[in-house]
Formats: C-alpha cells, sequence, structure tokens
C-alpha cells in the first residue's frame, strides 16, 4: 500500500501501531536525566565507550564510498555546509563531521547538550555554525545544505513527523546535497517495529525507513549496515544493557600470567580477556595514561631459533627456514627442554581454531588457488579473492604463470610454498612426523610471532624466518591504527601505551601495514576498515595491453604492483593507462618526467575506471558464487539475532 500524503498515512494507522505510543515529553525528560557528556550519550555501550571510534570511523568510510559513488559530488576537499540532527553534545561533529565540512549547523532539543556544543572550541573556532534548539519534528530549514547528517534520534518521531521530516530536508538540500540517515533496525522476528519505554522510542524495520524515503521522494542511493560492534550488545534506542564486563579466559589463563611473572615479565595496568565479539585480547584493568608501560617481556623467555638446541638445529639441510626448524622443534624437540613452555602452549589455539579460520587448512573446493601444490583441478568458481589465489572467474588471466612476484599476490600458493618446502626439509630428518602438528605449529608461528633478529646480526634474506615467540604479549588484536608502541632493544620486548586508554578498553597493537587479503591469508581475520588495503590489477591491466604496449611499459617500470588504495590509484596505475593512447615517444616523456603535454585526463580516468569495473565484475561474480551458502547461514541464523543493527541510508 502506498501513500501520498501525510494525512494518508495518519488515517491508515491503527492506534496501535509502535509510533503511536511515542511521548515526546517522556522522550525529554529521558535525556535531560542523562549527563551531558560523550560517555552519557552513548549510554547503550555500557563500559565500552570507545567503541565510538568505530561508528566514527564507519559513517567516515560510508560518506567516502558515497563521495566516490556519486558522480555529481567531489570527491576532493571539505563540502561547504553540514547539519548534524539530533547532535546531542557534538559527539560526531566533533570526530566526523567537523573533518569533512567547512561549517556544521546543530539541531538538537535538549537545551543542555546545545549548551555544551556553544561552549565548546569548534563553536568558537567557527566550525560549528547556527545552532537550533529544537526537536526535529519542528525544525524548518532555512538554508541549503550539502550534508544532512541524521543519527539514532529520527526513534523519537512518529511515522507522520518523520515523513515530513524527510521532506523538509530534501528541500533543504543543494544540488549536490546528500542526507545520511544512520539508525537501528527493528530486528522483531514477525518484522514489525518496536517501542521502548525506556526512551519512549521506536526502532522500526528497513522495510518501514524505505518506504518513507520514497513517500518524501527520497531515492536510497546506497543503503549499508555499520559493523564492528559486538553480537552481544543490545544497541535499541535507549536500551542500557546490563553493565558488561569482559570474560576472564579461565583457569590455564590465570596460571600462565601467573607463570609469566614469576619467569620476569613485567604487566602493568593490562590483562588478557575474553572481549565481547572479538574473541580473546587484550585490555586495560586500570585507566592508563599515554607513556606508560604496559608489558616488558624478557629476550631469555621468548622462543626463537637463538634459543632452541644447537645440535638440533644442525641436523636439517642447507636451505631450511627458521620457520620450519622451529614448527619442527615445538614439535618434536626436547620434551624436557618444552616443558617449560607448557602453560603457554595450552592456552595457544587450537588446530580446529585454524581449520575454521585459515583458507590453507580448508578443503580444497574451497581455497583453489593457483599453487602448485592444487590437488584436484582448479575449476571454477574461486571462492577467495584474486590476490589470495592468483585466479579469477571472470576472465582467463595471461599470468598464470607469473608466480611469487609480489609478496602481496598469489598469497595463498606463496603461503603453501613456504610451508610445504619447510616440511620437505623437514622429514629427511624426522620422516615419521606428524603432518597435523607440524602444520599447527607452524601456523601457530605464522600468526603469533613477533619480529626478531639478534643482535648485532643482519636480518635473513626471508623476512618470514625474522621471527620469534613472545609470551603473553601475543595476547594482543591487531588494529590499522594502534595507540601501542613497540620496542625490542635486544634484551627485552617492551609495549608502551601511546594514547590514554579508559579501563575495560581494550588495546591493541599494529602487525603492520597489510591488506585484509594478506591479513585473511596469513592471520585468518579481516578488518571492517583496513586504510592499509589495497586491490591489484595486475591480471587485468596485463589482459588490457596489446603485445606492443606490454613492451613498452616492461621497458618503463614492469607489469606488477598496479594498486588501488583507499586514497586512489598509483602512479603506476596511471602511467598504465597513459600508454594506451600515448606514442611510444611521448610515453616515454611522461614516464621520465621529460614532458606531460600528451597527458589526458579523461582519457587516463575513462580506462581506470573500465580496469576497476572488471575488478567490481570479478567480485560480483564471486559475491553469487557464495551466496548459496550465505543463505544457508542467514536462515539458521533468523531469528537468533538478539541485537539491533544500525543502518545508514543515503
Amino acid at each position: 500500500m502506498s501513500f501520498s500524503t501525510a494525512t494518508e498515512v495518519m488515517e491508515e494507522q491503527p492506534e496501535s501501531t509502535p509510533d503511536s505510543k511515542i511521548d515526546h515529553a517522556a522522550s525529554l525528560k529521558y535525556w535531560n536525566d542523562v549527563p551531558a557528556t560523550s560517555n552519557g550519550m552513548l549510554a547503550m555501550l555500557g563500559d565500552y565507550p570507545w567503541y565510538s571510534r568505530i561508528d566514527l570511523r564507519g559513517s567516515r568510510a560510508f560518506l567516502a564510498k558515497v563521495r566516490r559513488l556519486l558522480p555529481s559530488c567531489s570527491t576532493e576537499g571539505k563540502l561547504k555546509l553540514g547539519v548534524d540532527c539530533g547532535a546531542g553534545v557534538g559527539r560526531i561533529t566533533e570526530g566526523f563531521l567537523s573533518q569533512v565540512c567547512e561549517v556544521v549547523d546543530v539541531v538538537e532539543p535538549v537545551a543542555k547538550f546545545t549548551e555544551v556544543v556553544r561552549n565548546g572550541s569548534l563553536k568558537k573556532d567557527g566550525i560549528v555554525g547556527d545552532i537550533y534548539t529544537v526537536g526535529l519534528e519542528n525544525w524548518n530549514p532555512e538554508k541549503k545544505y550539502d550534508l544532512i547528517w541524521t543519527q539514532w534520534c529520527v526513534g523519537h518521531l512518529t511515522d507522520v513527523q518523520l515523513l515530513e521530516y524527510v521532506k523538509r530536508c530534501r528541500a533543504a538540500l543543494t544540488e549536490t546535497g546528500i542526507m545520511v540517515v544512520k539508525e537501528n533496525q527493528s530486528t522483531d522476528i514477525n518484522g514489525e517495529d518496536m517501542f521502548d519505554e525506556v526512551d519512549s522510542s521506536v526502532t522500526r524495520t528497513d522495510e518501514k525507513f524505505k518506504k518513507i524515503f520514497k513517500e518524501a521522494g527520497m531515492t536510497v542511493f546506497l543503503s549499508e549496515v555499520q559493523t564492528g560492534f559486538p553480537k552481544n550488545f543490545r544497541l535499541l534506542p535507549g536500551l542500557i544493557p546490563d553493565k558488561m564486563t569482559p570474560t576472564k579466559l579461565g583457569k590455564q589463563h590465570t596460571d600462565f600470567m601467573r607463570w609469566t611473572k614469576s619467569q620476569g615479565v613485567k604487566i602493568n595496568g593490562v590483562t588478557p580477556a575474553h572481549i565481547p565479539g572479538r574473541g580473546s585480547g587484550m585490555i586495560a584493568t586500570r585507566n592508563l595514561e599515554e607513556g606508560e608501560i604496559m608489558i616488558t617481556v624478557p629476550l631469555d623467555l621468548m622462543i626463537t631459533i637463538d634459543s632452541i638446541p644447537t645440535p638440533f638445529i644442525k641436523q636439517f639441510p642447507t636451505g631450511t627456514s627458521v620457520h620450519g626448524i622451529l614448527a619442527a622443534f615445538l614439535t618434536e624437540g626436547d620434551a624436557g627442554f618444552l616443558k617449560r613452555w607448557d602453560l603457554w602452549r595450552k592456552v595457544w589455539p587450537s588446530r580446529k581454531d585454524f581449520e575454521d579460520s585459515m583458507p590453507i587448512l580448508w578443503p580444497e573446493n574451497l581455497r583453489r588457488s593457483n599453487s602448485e601444490f592444487q590437488k584436484t583441478p582448479c575449476e571454477r568458481p574461486f571462492l577467495l579473492p584474486p590476490s589470495a589465489s592468483g585466479i579469477w572467474n571472470s576472465f582467463e588471466s595471461s599470468q598464470n604463470d607469473r608466480k611469487f612476484e609480489s609478496k602481496c599476490q598469489n598469497l595463498l600458493a606463496q603461503q603453501e610454498k613456504r610451508l610445504q618446502d619447510a616440511w620437505r626439509n623437514v622429514l629427511t630428518v624426522y620422516p615419521n612426523m606428524d603432518w597435523d602438528k607440524f602444520s599447527f605449529h607452524w601456523l601457530i608461528l605464522n600468526t603469533r610471532s613477533f619480529y626478531y633478529v639478534k643482535p648485532g646480526q643482519e636480518p635473513p634474506e626471508d623476512w618470514n624466518d625474522a621471527i620469534g615467540l613472545v609470551p603473553f604479549a601475543d595476547y594482543f588484536n591487531h588494529s590499522d591504527d594502534a595507540d601501542c608502541e613497540v620496542v625490542f632493544d635486544g634484551a627485552k620486548y617492551t609495549f608502551t601505551a601511546t594514547r590514554r586508554y579508559e579501563k575495560g578498553e581494550e588495546i591493541f597493537m599494529s602487525y603492520g601495514a597489510h591488506s585484509n587479503d594478506f591479513l585473511f591469508v596469513e592471520y585468518g581475520f579481516f578488518l571492517d576498515h583496513n586504510e592499509s588495503d589495497v586491490i591489484f590489477l595486475d591480471a587485468i591491466i596485463s589482459n588490457n595491453l596489446s603485445e606492443g604496449e606490454r613492451e613498452e611499459l616492461v621497458s618503463q617500470q614492469g607489469l606488477e604492483d598496479y594498486q588501488v588504495t583507499p586514497s586512489g590509484v598509483c602512479l603506476r596505475t596511471i602511467n598504465a593507462a597513459c600508454v594506451k593512447y600515448m606514442s611510444s615517444k611521448d610515453f616515454r616523456n611522461y614516464v621520465q618526467g621529460r614532458a606531460t603535454k600528451a597527458f589526458d585526463t579523461r582519457k587516463t580516468w575513462n580506462i581506470i575506471r573500465e580496469w576497476i569495473e572488471i575488478y567490481l565484475q570479478e567480485s560480483n561474480t564471486t559475491i553469487e558464487a557464495l551466496e548459496p551458502s550465505a543463505a544457508q547461514s542467514e536462515a539458521r541464523a533468523r531469528g537468533m539475532n538478539e541485537h539491533g543493527t544500525k543502518q545508514s541510508y543515503i
């Protein structure tokens, strides 16, 4: 059923609809009783206020994606004027909108919240513009905005009020303006909106939102679910979960921690814990200040090539990797020697954990790749991304024989070769070694090692052999922008906080600037937002070149490492596009920096766009191949999800 006017909507709705129970006076009373702080506004996150960073990062990535995809929207510079609707104390304005807009107006009905914004530095600096202390249902914009951002507040509007609000926003957008609505969604098993008596608000279904947007004359250009929040948070408007404390990891972990302290590990203000939605990790047991040393681990407690018996090492043929020797030692080394680390080894992941998360242990039909160790015929569909598998669903690559030229591509084949080469050498010494145990220990080293080179020695030729296991520190999870300094001075590893941490907050370290494909293959996880992520266009570009163009490109820069990153395409990719339309003389002059007159911006970007569209086609083909199994998983999970999701619409 469709409605053409707000009056018709009101007439068609029965009195018992969830939004009919909304009481604006009760809503205002609820929020007036909430502390005028960012943590107060985020009470639904309980003892985990740092998830605000996840929210803001997700919003920033969503807007950046929209600006890239909308042809009429500039991707460079700040938007001139934005407005934060339902702004609270200005958390979103301060943490996000002020970074993407020159000026941000604020709309918020609670006077004590707008007073915080009015007295803030952004207002004094002129970044915050006009402040409207009024509810969204009564806000009549008098300006034209490039961005209208509405988050976690329209649950206090009835359906009629929301419809009229969106209509007014539509009229208040510039010609290239964007409106984003980021809201919780109902997970009612009957597909109904949900009313919350605590703050007198309604949580709507995705279907309801889209119906209202359509009636308001708006087109949903992009819709995306915010990821990264723990699944057991009940993220519904006004619902405050029970106070959540990270779960203790159990007696084995307690015994291990006690042992590490007895062996000289210094632990200050941190502890391992089960992180809701993340598995194990490291959290702060108290407020930590910037510059505080959290952990110190002495060298003599580490497992390295220098800490195991020399006679064991000398058994293996020349060329056996350090990685392989250490895995063999953990599998067949002297039990008395290894006993020292028994408590540590008991808290390591299991082989089953690796079988679930690491593609190298998956059945061959799930991990098809261009690996020389692929036993069954390599038939489509290929389910891993091309950087991992080295093969494509949507076309035949002319580079199938070009393996191992980049540590960032053909990832699974490279990993499998390292493992199999180590296994082959180890079998010459221990022909009866158990494969499951060896490969398990090889993966323990692969996923939990730190960079280690003996003081005074040169780094090994293969960076994969610069490894050592560091007890207790291996609880740290990875973040691309971790605020933890890691230093090895030859005698100890030191982990220092580089910002203030709140009690209960998870502390991350960085495993390095790696793409999601690399993290997935090497560690068994990926990040929702990864500033180091990259896709490679090598095979696409090579397939698109004539023999003459290929030779010209090889003579100037080679045929590898054509990248697209979150910040754009690399210069090598731009050069590759230029070879498609420039003469040989013009191309060489351009690449060598002698002349740029032959460069044509439109031609260059049209060529690059075509290459990226081929990659998108590959992605869609793979997604279609995965959809049947994904649908089965969703069917099993349907009805079991007890938490609301956050959805962004544009």
